[in-house]
């Protein structure tokens, strides 16, 4: 059975109504006899025709009091009405809410009490009729709560808040309380609806995250002084390589040539052999350092952000290549417009590995062909890839490329200290992002790198300008 609001009865409504009628009838009654009878008086001076006037005047009266009080009590009815169908599918509305609602009264009096009410706090709707709606707030809150309830009722705009309420039972429970005001009169409210959400359990995870952020942030700053012991030592290790490594090499070195100098022209063919083994041995020895210790301070040095051409880049790369090795014919095709955010002295050194590694590994072939261009990653965002037509590898041995010092074909055939594409590697992982390789033995490679989100790639035009993408007869784009 549906329960009956406190400020829905009926009763008191129709006694309400019955009454200002009464009142208003009587005062109107009263007014009319004294005036009409003193008015008839003044104009009719005849006893007949005063009497029969009267006698008009009160069947007069009869009828146009009778027409006005059915008007009166039809219009009466019919609002009423209106005002009881409203207020029941009001309380129909809070009563099916699945949030606790309860109507407050300026005395702090609970008049409307909810079922969901009930399963919240635990009080039957009889036993919160005869509660104030201060009981249900934490004794520390209370004061604020009146103060909060006071400024409401005078009409001051609070939408919503966060408070304390205490269950039946005893429990604190945290509320977030939604504030309604119902029958306005001028800037006040009669009563004040409450709409009130469990939020303990959402606060309780708020606090169990805080914690966690508070443990990974000293989990994070620990790592962090982990890591930069590591970089340190990494820094002790690369000064030990450049001052106590290079020595001996450059003892090596030295010696070798003396060797050679003083037995200049008396030693056998297999001793000149040796020591130019020998020779060669120390000078790998030193480019492998130079290699490390270029690698060490990439790999340490801040960012710098900016905006970086690419494609121009690129075409310096290639002109700079030619210049040094103006007997190959090389075809290069570099997409126009490739501009990413990134570091501008890490990137150019980026391109100087994938495009150097392009040109030494397309060395044997008649034409030979680089291209730098963009292509879409499986996330569908925009990566820069430079495709060559040369050597290529077995793919199986992919995972090996960016490993410093790890080689997949005979240095006496394609020299280097195998530390470039592992700077390569290392640079892009800077920046947040990835590099890939694909190819095949004798087909040519790609290597593809894919920037973070801060240093995006942003294309300015996905054209391909006519004279970087055909080749002209008997010419060539070196």
């Amino acid at each position: 059975m549906q329960r009956r609001p406190a400020f829905l009865s009926r009763e008191s409504v129709l006694c309400a109504s019955a009454l200002r009628l009464t009142l208003g009838y009587a005062v109107f009654s009263i007014l009319w006899i004294i005036f009409s009878d003193n008015i008839v008086a003044a104009l009719v001076e005849d006893t007949n025709w005063r009497t029969a006037v009267e006698s008009a005047k009160g069947v007069g009266f009869v009828i146009v009091t009778s027409l006005l009080g059915y008007a009166i009590l039809t219009r009466e009815f019919h609002a009423r009405q209106r005002e009881v169908r409203s207020a029941r599918r009001l309380a129909a509305i809070i009563e099916g809410s699945h949030d606790a609602v309860l109507i407050v009264d300026r005395s702090g009096s609970i008049v409307m009490w909810n079922a969901s009410a009930e399963r919240l706090y635990g009080w039957k709707a009889a036993e919160a009729y005869r509660m104030r709606f201060i009981e249900l707030v934490v004794p520390d809150l209370r004061k604020v709560a009146r103060e909060r309830m006071a400024a409401i009722f005078d009409g001051q705009e609070i939408t919503s808040y966060e408070s304390k309420r205490r269950t039946k039972n005893g429990r604190v429970l945290d509320v977030w309380v939604t504030v309604t005001p119902l029958k306005r009169r001028g800037k006040q409210a009669r009563l004040v609806a409450l709409t009130e959400r469990d939020i303990t359990e959402l606060r309780r995870v708020e606090i169990e995250l805080r914690r966690l952020n508070e443990e990974l942030e000293e989990r994070v700053r620990v790592r962090t002084e982990q890591l930069e012991v590591s970089n340190r030592e990494l820094e002790a290790f690369a000064y030990t390589i450049s001052h106590d490594l290079r020595a001996p090499v450059r003892a090596v070195r030295s010696y070798t040539n003396a060797i050679a100098e003083e037995l200049d022209g008396e030693v056998s063919d297999e001793v000149a052999e040796y020591l130019g083994r020998l020779q060669a041995s120390a000078e790998r020895m030193r480019e492998r350092i130079d290699g490390l210790l270029q690698l060490s301070r990439l790999t340490r040095r801040e960012i710098e952000w900016e905006e970086v051409d690419l494609s121009r880049m690129a075409r310096c790369i290639v002109a700079e290549l030619t210049a040094a090795d103006p007997e190959r014919t090389v075809y290069t095709h570099i997409e126009s417009g490739i501009v990413v955010r990134g570091d501008r002295v890490l990137l150019r050194t980026l391109m100087e590995m994938l495009i150097g590694n392009a040109w030494k590994f397309t060395a044997g072939r008649a034409e030979a062909e680089i291209h730098v261009e963009t292509c879409a990653a499986a996330d569908g965002r925009k990566a820069v890839c430079v495709r060559d037509n040369g050597a290529g590898f077995d793919m199986n041995y992919a995972d090996k490329l960016f490993v410093p010092f790890q080689r997949l074909h005979a240095e006496s055939v394609f020299p280097g200290t195998g530390i470039g594409l592992a700077t390569a590697a290392g640079i892009v992982t800077q920046h947040g992002g990835r590099i890939w390789a694909e190819g095949k033995p004798d087909k040519g490679a790609a290597f593809t790198f894919l920037l973070g989100e801060r240093s995006a790639l942003e294309p300015i035009t996905a054209a391909v300008q006519a004279s970087h993408s055909t080749r002209p007869e008997g010419t060539t784009d070196k």
